[in-house]
């Protein structure tokens, strides 16, 4: 019973993720052409406002602050949007997925961030999370990263009030200060 209920809230999640997105696409379009702003009957122009309403969809955003530069009155800011690729149920009666992301970094460096978390939501609406974050910046420096922190019952829209923190390391010479380095993230997450 319980199972199908999951199951049931997972599609009804999934379907209203689908309409929101593809509604907003439509009315994207829609604007865009009686504008005359972008012709979406051409393929290249829809090649190009695929990419562009795929950017909007992103559903994450979190900084990162190395908190020991902070003591120095300097912050390394990252923004990083990320999308879900994938969620797997792990444990039913405590409702515990793994979400895997992917996702862009601007700041202090730029690049790419693939993430997988732990999630375990409570009868109250609240969860925790443990994260694995590994990041590739454009000039070809990884960084790796492991956190965990928490988060707030939904709001009436499905966003989700994220908090965090953890350690991050990494090889490069150019981002050596970054070892063994504190950060913290607050953003937002939607469970749509």
């Amino acid at each position: 019973m319980l199972l199908e209920f999951i199951h049931l809230l997972l599609l009804l999640g999934v379907a209203i993720h689908m309409i929101t997105a593809i509604s907003i696409g439509v009315a994207v379009g829609v604007f865009l052409y009686k504008t005359s702003i972008l012709n979406i009957s051409k393929l290249s122009n829809g090649l190009l406002y695929g990419p562009i309403i795929f950017s909007a969809t992103f559903i994450d955003i979190c900084t990162l602050i190395n908190k020991d530069m902070a003591n120095k009155s300097s912050r390394n800011s990252l923004t990083i949007r990320s999308k879900v690729t994938l969620n797997r149920i792990l444990e039913i009666k405590s409702m515990r997925i793994e979400i895997n992301e992917k996702g862009t970094i601007t700041g202090r460096y730029s690049g790419n961030q693939i993430a997988t978390i732990d999630n375990s939501a409570n009868q109250d609406g609240t969860s925790t999370w443990n994260g694995k974050f590994m990041q590739m910046t454009k000039k070809g420096d990884m960084i790796v990263a492991t956190g965990s922190g928490t988060g707030e019952p939904p709001n009436s829209k499905g966003i989700v009030k994220i908090r965090g923190e953890g350690d991050m390391w990494t090889h490069s010479i150019r981002l050596a200060n970054l070892n063994g380095a504190k950060w913290t993230c607050e953003g937002e997450s939607s469970i749509r």
